[in-house]
């Protein structure tokens, strides 16, 4: 990405590319925010416990397809 403010083509003027660097680069220095720690639901804490949550009790209950498939796929 940094590559790509110095151009090969001569048609494209380098100096707006570092200069839009530069101005960004100070913007966010300049205007930092911090990061919020985000709320985790129930079922993303460490302590979740899959065989006394109700719901999924209910869920496996009632439909006979909800079985978690483990094929080291991550979608």
């Amino acid at each position: 990405m940094l590559w790509f403010i110095f151009p090969i083509d001569t048609t494209i003027s380098w100096e707006g590319h570092g200069g839009g660097f530069l101005a960004g680069l100070t913007i966010c220095c300049i205007h930092q925010v911090p990061i919020q720690n985000i709320k985790k639901d129930r079922w993303e804490k460490d302590d979740f416990n899959e065989e006394e949550d109700e719901f999924l009790q209910t869920l496996r209950r009632k439909t006979c397809n909800f079985i978690e498939k483990k094929s080291g796929r991550n979608y």
